[in-house]
C-alpha cells in the first residue's frame, strides 16, 4: 500500500485507536507500506506504528505526536530524507529487524530517546542524520538491550540530553558527537523557531565524513559538494 502527498493527523484515543499509520500483526500475508511526501502529526498515539511489516518513508515529517513519531517491533524499516521531531513518546523506536535511516533530522523529542535502536540483527545502517536537542530519559541516541553492535557513520549527535549516546553496543565512526556548545557546528537556526539544523559557511561538518555510498541528502542535493561529503543530514551548498 502507498501513500503520497497526504496529511494523516488529528487521531484521538489510545493505542491503536491514536495512532495514525499502523501496520499491525497479522496472520498471513506481506504487509507492506511505502510513504512518500506524507505529513504524519499531532496523533494522540504513535504517528507511525509497525509490528511485523515493510515500511518505506521517503521526504515524510512525522511531528507531534503523543507518543512517539515512529514506533517499529521486528519491522524491515527504510527512511531517507525524513524529519520527526516533538514527538512526547521519543523520536524514532527500532525494536528488532532490519533498519536503515539516511539522510534524516531527528529533533526537540520528549520522552525515551531521539533514536532508540535495538537491533536484532546485523546489517542496520544510520548513517548521514542529525539528531539534535532531544530531551527523554535517554537522551539522543539509544544503543542497548539486546542489540547486536551496530557502526553507525557520519551523523552529528549534538546538544541531547541527559547524554548524546547511551548503551555500549554501537561505535560512531567519523560522527560528531557535540555537547552543550554547537557553535562550531554553523547550524541555521538552532536556537530559535523556525529550528532549522542545516549547514552554513565554516561548519566542523563539511567535508568531514569517510567515504560512503550515499549520493544524495535531506534535500535531495548531491553528495558529495565540494573536497568530501558533509557529516549529518545536510550537505552545505552555498
Amino acid at each position: 500500500m502507498t501513500f503520497e502527498h497526504l496529511e494523516i493527523s488529528g487521531a484521538t484515543g489510545t493505542t491503536p485507536i491514536g495512532n495514525g499509520i499502523e501496520c499491525g500483526d497479522a496472520p498471513v500475508g506481506a504487509r507492506v507500506v511505502h510513504l512518500i511526501d506524507m505529513l504524519l502529526a499531532n496523533n494522540s498515539g504513535n504517528n507511525l506504528y509497525s509490528r511485523g511489516c515493510t515500511i518505506s518513508a521517503v521526504r515524510s515529517e512525522f511531528r507531534n505526536a503523543g507518543f512517539a513519531g515512529v514506533a517499529t517491533q521486528d519491522t524491515t524499516g527504510t527512511f531517507d530524507g525524513c524529519s520527526v521531531h516533538d514527538n512526547q513518546g521519543g523520536g524514532i523506536g527500532f525494536d528488532g529487524g532490519l533498519y536503515t535511516l539516511t539522510n534524516s533530522f531527528v529533533y526537540r523529542n520528549t520522552g525515551g530517546a531521539g533514536i532508540n535502536l535495538f537491533a536484532s540483527t546485523t546489517g542496520s545502517r544510520l548513517e548521514f542524520n542529525t539528531v539534535i536537542d532531544n530531551s527523554g530519559g535517554f537522551g539522543g541516541l539509544e544503543c542497548n538491550g539486546g542489540s547486536v553492535p551496530s557502526t553507525l557513520p557520519n551523523n552529528i549527535v549534538a546538544r541531547n540530553t541527559p547524554r548524546n549516546t547511551y548503551g555500549n553496543t554501537c561505535t560512531f565512526p567519523s560522527s560528531l558527537l557535540v555537547d552543550s556548545d554547537i557553535s562550531q557546528l554553523h547550524f541555521k537556526s538552532p536556537d530559535a523557531a523556525p529550528y532549522d539544523y542545516h549547514l552554513t559557511a565554516g561548519s566542523i561538518a563539511i567535508d568531514a565524513a569517510t567515504l560512503s555510498t550515499v549520493d544524495h541528502d535531506f534535500d535531495g542535493q548531491a553528495r558529495p559538494n565540494g573536497a568530501g561529503r558533509d557529516v549529518g543530514a545536510d550537505e552545505y551548498v552555498p
